[in-house]
């Protein structure tokens, strides 16, 4: 069985890629430093793996793209100054990522600039793989969901920052001993470290020496929480349409920026946050149909115990508003996915057909076709979870998208970060199977809904994403 999750192990043999995309020499199984013998032998390699796939339909797509992806990397790692080139951008890669987190880190008052300082030459000093870059920020992210009850409200900055100080310090050792025989100068460097690290300790204790009081803190910031509701998808590549709808067509490679979406769709309890503090319209539909679903308009209040089930009976506009309003309340470019962006979420970077593969789905892996003969709580079914994490993409409800509809988009719009933003066209794309929904066969990753952009329905609500590089 071939699931998303195993691609790159199954096809190339390659272990520990997990969702992330791997890099040109990952790609190849081999390290960074080899020379032009071992990447062609290493192309070779994963060329024949590849043919063993090939004449199997049910890969075919896959082994497309893989080849692709590999024929790319030779050419690259081949030439020398391409190869120069390439290994500058993956470094530069590396160090914007780790300077962003430290910043977000310092501008959310988890670090004084002196602790951002520290990081930043940690991360300098050190030329992390892709692999260790992405454990070493998990193990921020940690931070992101503890329990506060267990951190006294005085004390909560020098808890978490030590904390913090002691990852970092296990971290490091761990770099050090991966590479230990590999660099001429690390010992050296090791030393430069511990004097900074003993510097920033020799500050801190003179702070409290002066006896300076820690900055009291009524609860964790509240990005905390927002980055618990979020996934992160990295930039890059993935398999976009299909043919089983003439407007999915044809196949092809799309390429996106980094980019954070909602794990989950979002509820009754939060868009009643949003009424509240902009006095917006409720959603209210009359009708037999509607009667369960839709929200006490004087009273401005959501049926009885829905407030962890998908808001429905909003229109396009109602969800762009959200954003809106988001994006004002906490200073990031909050908007609906686009079509690309929704479609990488839910099937990864191979063009699975539904978010665990290719597999028909059997009964009670998501909410559709009546299972529960209503809406569901969000994340209530653990096998409706896309490769990035993001729950519900097959059922429950379907999501409203930023594009407009077109019947022809996939044959024109660009490759790279396409979505069509057309206000005088009254047609807008509902992407994700519901709750109603007779079959599976309407419920894949690439199934396109077309729904007038003012109508409301109990079967779509919607979820939304965060750029990254805008504000």
């Amino acid at each position: 069985m071939l699931n998303m999750e195993n691609i790159y192990e199954c096809i190339l043999g390659l272990s520990n890629i997990e969702y992330s995309e791997p890099n040109f020499y990952e790609l190849l199984g081999v390290a960074e430093s080899v020379d032009s013998c071992t990447i062609e032998k290493a192309f070779r390699t994963q060329m024949l793996k590849l043919q063993e796939k090939a004449n199997n339909p049910k890969y075919k797509d896959v082994v497309l793209f893989l080849k692709g992806k590999l024929r790319s990397a030779h050419q690259v790692l081949m030439d020398v100054k391409s190869r120069q080139a390439y290994n500058k951008k993956l470094l530069h890669q590396r160090w914007e990522i780790w300077e962003r987190d430290c910043h977000l880190l310092q501008k959310k008052g988890f670090l004084l600039a002196q602790e951002k300082q520290y990081l930043e030459d940690y991360g300098h000093s050190l030329q992390l793989s892709d692999k260790k870059m992405k454990d070493f920020l998990l193990s921020i992210q940690c931070f992101f969901n503890m329990d506060t009850q267990y951190i006294k409200k005085n004390n909560k900055r020098r808890r978490f920052f030590f904390c913090f100080l002691t990852i970092v310090w296990i971290i490091v050792i761990v770099q050090y001993v991966d590479v230990f025989f590999e660099n001429k100068n690390l010992q050296q460097q090791w030393q430069d470290w511990q004097q900074k690290y003993g510097i920033l300790l020799q500050q801190m204790n003179k702070e409290k020496n002066k006896g300076k009081k820690v900055a009291k803190k009524e609860k964790l910031p509240e990005f905390v929480e927002r980055l618990s509701h979020l996934v992160y998808v990295p930039a890059g590549s993935f398999i976009m349409g299909s043919e089983d709808q003439e407007d999915t067509q044809p196949v092809r490679q799309i390429e996106l920026d980094a980019f954070y979406i909602s794990r989950y769709e979002v509820t009754n309890k939060e868009y009643a946050i949003f009424i509240q503090e902009t006095g917006h319209a409720v959603p209210y539909q009359p009708g037999e149909e509607a009667l369960s679903f839709t929200w006490n308009p004087l009273k401005k209040t959501h049926p009885d115990n829905w407030e962890n089930k998908p808001v429905v009976l909003v229109t396009w506009d109602d969800a762009n508003a959200y954003c809106a309003w988001l994006s004002k309340k906490w200073h990031w470019h909050v908007s609906l996915p686009t079509e690309a962006q929704w479609e990488k979420a839910a099937r990864g970077y191979f063009g699975n057909r539904f978010v665990w593969g290719n597999e028909f789905p059997t009964a009670h892996v998501s909410n559709i076709g009546n299972a529960t003969m209503s809406l569901s709580d969000v994340g209530m079914y653990e096998k409706d979870v896309s490769p990035f994490g993001c729950y519900d993409m097959t059922g429950n409800v379907g999501e409203w998208c930023l594009d407009a509809y077109s019947r022809d988009a996939y044959k024109y719009t660009t490759k790279k970060n396409p979505c069509i933003i057309d206000n005088q066209n009254i047609w807008g794309v509902v992407r994700g199977g519901n709750w109603t929904m007779p079959s599976f066969s309407f419920c894949s990753t690439t199934y396109r809904q077309v729904i007038p952009k003012k109508s409301k329905s109990i079967r779509w609500g919607f979820r939304y994403v965060v750029a990254i590089n805008k504000k």
